[in-house]
């Protein structure tokens, strides 16, 4: 199997992060993209790591404050 470009894994990390950033877990988001890419688990998982690490990365640009934070995960999840 050829080597994924950057475009496609750009893509690939979005996705995982978009499934994390509803609410599902690191498992299912694994197993979701390892499906949908036709990935091995062990690949899923990296990218799923990467989607966790872009997630971070948002929040830090916004520079939330913790109640901030809080108060924005509880309203995203209402």
């Amino acid at each position: 199997m050829k080597k994924a470009t950057k475009q496609e894994m750009e893509v690939r990390t979005s996705k995982a992060a978009e499934l994390l950033a509803i609410g599902h877990s690191a498992t299912v988001v694994t197993t979701q993209v390892a499906e949908i890419y036709g990935l091995s688990r062990r690949q899923a998982r990296r990218i799923c790591s990467a989607g966790i690490d872009l997630i971070v990365q948002d929040f830090e640009e916004i520079n939330l404050e913790r109640p901030q934070m809080m108060a924005t995960l509880v309203v995203n999840l209402q």
